[in-house]
């Protein structure tokens, strides 16, 4: 398969990489050619802001959509890419985002990869799904040393300060880890002020990943509402929360 990817060019504190929807195959319904992860740009752009070095591995951009190979040409070329980018920008830190459930299978086999590569690295996943079941995901991933809940640029930017200096992380508020072998959690995060939220910086990604897709701008988050169904309480809260429109034009362009 031809390189598709952007490398890490130079040494990054964490690998920030979105999971991505291409290895769907040909599951007609569920393939969305179109997903940009906002998301995980916003971590990543954060910790960029507060002055660590991030580097983005979309998993959508190294494979064909949709990828129609087996699933052990699918595991051997996602081993072949992260063993080349941790090798080449040895962060400390492998930060996975997860946002569906019906990525974590390949969630289990990527985790299990990275600890192979690099048994020191340190292994971090946040998303929906996660913030919503860590305990399971803790305890069916061993390869998982943190899970982060809920909305992450603040628990993310003091994980990267607290393992640079060698620190605990059981103070950090937002996260589920274990200690002395069982899933413990710490306080919950207090809701960011947007209006402290960088731009989000999509020249994380290699340019031919977003061009003449759709990219969706998040002006709002939280949900007022209570539905039983929705994660939304969970992970936002039932606040609203905004940011400017002459922010959200600036975004635009």
């Amino acid at each position: 398969m031809s390189r598709l990817w952007k490398s890490v060019s130079s040494k990054s504190d964490v690998l920030f990489v979105d999971l991505g929807v291409h290895f769907l195959g040909d599951l007609k319904g569920l393939h969305y050619g179109g997903y940009i992860p906002y998301g995980l740009l916003c971590v990543a752009s954060y910790a960029e802001h507060s002055g660590f070095r991030p580097a983005a591995l979309m998993m959508d951009h190294v494979f064909p959509a949709p990828f129609t190979g087996t699933r052990e040409e699918l595991d051997t070329i996602t081993r072949d890419v992260l063993e080349q980018e941790i090798r080449a920008g040895r962060p400390g830190i492998f930060a996975l985002g997860m946002p569906y459930t019906f990525q974590f299978n390949y969630m289990l086999r990527i985790m299990r990869m990275v600890k192979e590569i690099n048994p020191d690295i340190l292994t971090v996943i946040g998303g929906t799904h996660t913030s919503v079941l860590y305990k399971q995901c803790l305890d069916d991933c061993p390869d998982v040393d943190v899970v982060v809940r809920g909305e992450g640029e603040l628990t993310m930017t003091e994980i990267l300060g607290a393992h640079q200096q060698k620190q605990k992380l059981d103070d950090i508020s937002g996260i589920s880890l274990r200690v002395d072998g069982k899933v413990a959690n710490t306080g919950r995060r207090k809701f960011m002020d947007m209006s402290t939220a960088p731009m989000v910086k999509f020249d994380l990604l290699p340019n031919k990943f977003y061009a003449g897709k759709m990219i969706n701008i998040s002006p709002n988050r939280g949900c007022e509402f209570k539905c039983r169904f929705c994660e939304e309480q969970i992970f936002w809260g039932n606040s609203i929360r905004s940011i400017t429109p002459d922010r959200v034009m600036a975004e635009v362009e």
